[in-house]
């Protein structure tokens, strides 16, 4: 049975940031939308809410996106995160394969 990944929402409930504890003192970032409207600061104000919620221990927060999601690349640049590593064909679906970036952030 696997345990629920802590979900943080903001008013409007498509506004959203999954996670979950990473080993060590890590922290993963596992998901973040926000509603039709982008660049309104609503995926900043999640990410200062999960910065509040986690441990106090912990000592990284990382997170792997998509090489094509531009947008994502630029959010977690703007947000203080450096890319950490490329992991080649991490995704696999209907389209074929594509790298990813890892992004991580001292905290």
């Amino acid at each position: 049975m696997s345990l629920p990944m802590p979900k943080i929402t903001l008013e409007d409930e498509r506004d959203y940031l999954e996670w979950r504890l990473g080993s060590g003192r890590s922290v993963e970032i596992l998901d973040v939308a926000v509603g039709s409207e982008r660049r309104q600061g609503r995926g900043t104000r999640l990410l200062a809410h999960l910065l509040h919620d986690i441990p106090q221990d912990a000592s990284l927060i990382f997170a792997i996106t998509r090489i094509s999601n531009t947008i994502a690349h630029e959010w977690y640049e703007k947000n203080g995160f450096r890319i950490v590593g490329r992991l080649h064909k991490f995704y696999r679906d209907g389209d074929g394969t594509e790298s990813a970036l890892m992004y991580g952030k001292d905290i």
